[in-house]
This record gives structure tokens, sequence and C-alpha cells, in this order.
């Protein structure tokens, strides 16, 4: 069993109450459906929605790119077929993590000269028989030294910005005076 064909169908579903905040006025529900055909006959739907039309239409944008990718696959196979869907999304992955991080990142350049070196030289591994450059990298000290970096990444949230302190009441000593 093949899937066919995919159709993304766009509805604004009418709230039967609005929802109203102070910087909101919800009206609709914009709800993306996806409707899978297979060639056995088979009709998979699932939908998603959105209280603001741009965002819906940016998931229904998704969807259709996501629509080419499930052409000829195997319904039944979900976990491949997510592992496909994910891989196509996540267009960062781990080096994206690893450069987000490296956008808030200080190094001293004598003290890190061995890790500015590994991340410096880390490359993808070249497929030789295939003529394509390979999803891992090749591996030698360069990458055991990014794989560091990358593990810090996947773990770095941004500073955000300075709280203060909170008064210590009872104490008679100040803790930021060590």
């Amino acid at each position: 069993m093949k899937i066919t064909e995919t159709e993304i169908i766009r509805l604004a579903v009418p709230m039967r109450r609005p929802i109203k905040t102070a910087t909101h006025d919800f009206s609709h529900a914009y709800t993306v459906l996806v409707q899978m055909r297979t060639d056995a006959g088979l009709i998979g739907t699932g939908w998603c929605f959105a209280f603001e039309a741009r965002k819906a239409e940016a998931l229904a944008i998704l969807a259709e790119d996501l629509a080419a990718l499930y052409a000829g696959r195997d319904p039944r196979a979900v976990r491949d077929n997510h592992a496909v869907a994910w891989k196509d999304m996540n267009f960062l992955g781990h080096a994206g993590a690893s450069m987000i991080a490296l956008a808030g990142c200080w190094f001293d350049a004598g003290r890190c000269e061995q890790g500015l070196r590994h991340l410096d030289g880390y490359r993808r591994a070249w497929d030789e028989k295939r003529g394509i450059w390979r999803d891992r990298p090749h591996h030698d000290t360069a990458s055991h030294g990014a794989d560091a970096f990358r593990m810090f990444a996947a773990g770095y949230r941004p500073p955000g910005p300075v709280q203060a302190m909170p008064e210590t009441v009872g104490m008679d000593w100040d803790p930021l005076a060590l």
C-alpha cells in the first residue's frame, strides 16, 4: 500500500463564542485539514489549527512541503515516515544548535586554542562510492572536540535579562562580598 495523493484544505471555522483578551479578539479557528489517500482506497485525515490566519497559513505551507515526502510511501511505516519528515524539517540539526550557541559564546583564544582548532577542523565524511557527503562527521580529533561543543550546545539556553538578587533577610554578612 502506498500514499498516492495528499490534499491540504484550509478552513476558517467560526467560533461559537469568540475569545477576547486585552490584546486579541479571536473569532475563528483557522484549521488546516490534511487528507492522504492510498492506492488501496483508504483515506487518512489529520488536522491542526491556529487562532491567527497567518500562523495557520504557515502550517498549511509546511504540510504542502511535507506532502511530497510522503508520496509513494507506505502509510503503515509510521516511524520511518516520521523520521523522514523530521529530517526534512530539522534543517539546522545538531550543527544548527551549535551555530546558535556560538553566537552567544566568548572564547579566550589562548586558553581555548585547542578547542577552537577542533571546531575549525570539523567536517562531514565523504562517501567515495556514492560521491556524496554523509550525514555524519569524519571521525578524528576535531570531530571529538566538536562533539563536546555540540553536547554543550544541545542544552544551551541564551541568558535572559539580568535580574536583581533579592534582598537577604536576617543575615549579618554580604554574600556578594566574597
